[in-house]
C-alpha cells in the first residue's frame, strides 16, 4: 500500500513538469513567431541579411511556409542592398546563390501555405516584385497569380485585410 502511494506524487509531478514544458515550449514558439516582423526591422536594418536566414532555418519547424517566406525575403532585400551599394563583388561572387536560395523557398511558402493563409499573398507578391525588378517574361504571369490569389483570398470571411492592403500598397 505505501508503494502507491509513493507513485502517486510522483507521476502526478512528473505530469505536471511535462504539461508546463509543453506551455513553456508553445508560448515560446508563438512569441518567436510573433516577433518575426520585428526581428526582420532589426536585422534588416543592420544589414544582416544571411544572420536573419540562418536564424529562420534554426526556427523552420515551428511554422515552415513563414520561414520559407522570410527566408526569401532575406534574400530578396540583399540582392537589392547589394545593387544600391554597388558591392558588385559579392554580387557576382554569391548573387547567383541568393538568386537560387530566394526561388526555392518563395515557392517553398507556396507549396507550404494553402491559399487562405496570407502568407501565400505576401510570397506571391515578393516572387511579382522580383520578376518585376528583373523586368522578366515571368513578370506578367506573376502579377495574374498575385491578383487571382488576392481576389479569391479577399472573398474569404476571415481574410487578414492587412496582407490585401499589403499587395494594393506594392502595386
Amino acid at each position: 500500500m505505501r508503494d502507491r502511494r509513493t507513485k502517486f506524487p510522483i507521476i502526478f509531478l512528473l505530469l505536471a513538469f511535462i504539461t508546463s514544458y509543453e506551455l513553456l515550449v508553445t508560448s515560446y514558439e508563438s512569441i518567436a513567431q510573433e516577433n518575426l516582423e520585428q526581428l526582420e526591422d532589426s536585422y534588416f536594418s543592420q544589414h544582416k541579411y544571411s544572420e536573419f536566414v540562418d536564424y529562420l532555418k534554426s526556427i523552420r519547424e515551428q511554422n515552415p511556409a513563414k520561414a520559407s517566406y522570410y527566408i526569401a525575403l532575406s534574400r530578396y532585400e540583399q540582392l537589392r542592398y547589394l545593387e544600391q551599394t554597388q558591392n558588385w563583388e559579392e554580387y557576382f561572387n554569391r548573387g547567383e546563390d541568393y538568386r537560387r536560395e530566394f526561388n526555392q523557398e518563395a515557392y517553398k511558402a507556396l507549396e507550404l501555405a494553402s491559399e487562405e493563409n496570407p502568407v501565400s499573398i505576401y510570397a506571391r507578391c515578393l516572387l511579382w516584385q522580383f520578376h518585376s525588378d528583373m523586368q522578366d517574361e515571368q513578370q506578367e504571369e506573376a502579377l495574374r497569380d498575385l491578383l487571382s490569389v488576392v481576389k479569391q483570398y479577399s472573398e474569404l470571411p476571415d481574410a487578414d485585410l492587412t496582407a490585401i492592403k499589403f499587395v494594393a500598397d506594392k502595386l
